[in-house]
Protein backbone atom coordinates (compact mmCIF):
# COMPACT_ATOMS: atom_id res chain seq x y z
CA UNK A 1 0.00 0.00 0.00
CA UNK A 2 1.43 3.43 -1.01
CA UNK A 3 0.18 6.85 0.47
CA UNK A 4 0.34 9.61 -1.94
CA UNK A 5 -0.36 13.10 -0.27
CA UNK A 6 -2.01 16.18 -2.01
CA UNK A 7 -0.93 19.12 0.16
CA UNK A 8 -3.27 21.65 0.79
CA UNK A 9 -3.32 25.49 0.96
CA UNK A 10 -1.00 27.27 3.58
CA UNK A 11 -2.86 27.05 6.67
CA UNK A 12 -5.22 24.11 5.22
CA UNK A 13 -4.51 20.10 6.67
CA UNK A 14 -2.72 18.58 3.60
CA UNK A 15 -5.15 15.13 2.38
CA UNK A 16 -3.63 11.32 2.55
CA UNK A 17 -4.48 8.81 0.31
CA UNK A 18 -3.89 5.01 0.73
CA UNK A 19 -3.18 3.63 -2.73
CA UNK A 20 -2.83 -0.12 -3.14
CA UNK A 21 -2.24 -1.62 -6.80
CA UNK A 22 -5.85 -2.84 -7.29
CA UNK A 23 -7.01 0.76 -6.40
CA UNK A 24 -4.81 2.05 -9.42
CA UNK A 25 -5.82 0.03 -11.91
CA UNK A 26 -9.61 0.20 -11.14
CA UNK A 27 -8.86 3.72 -10.98
CA UNK A 28 -7.06 3.66 -14.28
CA UNK A 29 -10.01 1.58 -15.67
CA UNK A 30 -12.27 4.47 -14.69
CA UNK A 31 -10.57 7.22 -16.65
CA UNK A 32 -9.91 4.68 -19.79
CA UNK A 33 -13.92 4.39 -19.78
CA UNK A 34 -14.49 8.12 -19.53
CA UNK A 35 -11.76 9.02 -22.15
CA UNK A 36 -13.35 6.46 -24.61
CA UNK A 37 -17.21 6.31 -23.50
CA UNK A 38 -19.06 9.87 -23.95
CA UNK A 39 -21.61 8.47 -21.71
CA UNK A 40 -19.19 7.23 -19.39
CA UNK A 41 -17.50 10.31 -19.03
CA UNK A 42 -20.99 11.93 -18.89
CA UNK A 43 -21.80 10.28 -15.79
CA UNK A 44 -18.28 10.18 -14.32
CA UNK A 45 -17.88 14.06 -14.55
CA UNK A 46 -21.47 14.45 -12.67
CA UNK A 47 -20.47 12.61 -9.75
CA UNK A 48 -17.24 11.70 -9.37
CA UNK A 49 -16.82 10.50 -5.92
CA UNK A 50 -19.22 7.83 -6.29
CA UNK A 51 -17.42 6.05 -9.41
CA UNK A 52 -14.12 6.79 -7.26
CA UNK A 53 -15.49 4.99 -4.12
CA UNK A 54 -16.81 2.03 -6.36
CA UNK A 55 -13.33 2.07 -7.63
CA UNK A 56 -11.83 1.51 -3.84
CA UNK A 57 -10.85 4.94 -2.93
CA UNK A 58 -12.76 4.85 1.18
CA UNK A 59 -15.65 8.04 1.00
CA UNK A 60 -13.76 10.04 4.22
CA UNK A 61 -10.46 9.99 1.62
CA UNK A 62 -12.99 11.90 -0.87
CA UNK A 63 -14.84 13.81 1.66
CA UNK A 64 -12.58 17.39 1.76
CA UNK A 65 -12.65 17.40 -1.94
CA UNK A 66 -14.13 19.09 -4.85
CA UNK A 67 -13.66 17.38 -8.01
CA UNK A 68 -13.76 18.42 -11.05
CA UNK A 69 -13.22 16.29 -14.25
CA UNK A 70 -12.75 18.07 -17.71
CA UNK A 71 -11.81 15.79 -20.69
CA UNK A 72 -9.27 16.54 -23.15
CA UNK A 73 -9.08 16.81 -27.03
CA UNK A 74 -7.09 16.78 -29.76
CA UNK A 75 -7.25 19.90 -30.32
CA UNK A 76 -7.56 21.05 -26.19
CA UNK A 77 -5.49 20.16 -23.52
CA UNK A 78 -5.88 20.96 -20.10
CA UNK A 79 -2.59 22.09 -17.83
CA UNK A 80 -3.76 22.00 -14.51
CA UNK A 81 -1.32 23.92 -12.04
CA UNK A 82 -1.31 22.47 -8.45
CA UNK A 83 -0.65 23.30 -5.25
CA UNK A 84 2.81 23.61 -4.66
CA UNK A 85 4.48 21.12 -2.50
CA UNK A 86 8.19 21.99 -2.04
CA UNK A 87 8.70 18.97 0.57
CA UNK A 88 9.12 16.26 -1.78
CA UNK A 89 12.70 16.36 -1.81
CA UNK A 90 13.51 20.26 -2.77
CA UNK A 91 11.71 22.55 -5.17
CA UNK A 92 14.52 21.16 -7.73
CA UNK A 93 13.54 18.05 -7.42
CA UNK A 94 9.60 18.76 -7.25
CA UNK A 95 10.13 21.30 -10.45
CA UNK A 96 11.60 18.12 -12.33
CA UNK A 97 8.15 15.70 -11.47
CA UNK A 98 6.14 19.05 -12.00
CA UNK A 99 7.62 19.43 -15.35
CA UNK A 100 6.97 15.34 -16.19
CA UNK A 101 4.05 15.31 -15.22
CA UNK A 102 2.63 18.55 -17.22
CA UNK A 103 4.64 17.13 -20.73
CA UNK A 104 3.12 13.46 -20.31
CA UNK A 105 -0.18 15.08 -19.89
CA UNK A 106 0.04 16.85 -22.88
CA UNK A 107 0.30 13.70 -24.88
Amino acid sequence: MRLRTIPAAKGSKSLTFKANSTACLKVGELIYRAATDKAEFDKFAENPNLFLEQADIKPSQLADLTIKVVRDKKSVVHIVIPVVNESKGGLKKYLRELGFVTIMGCK
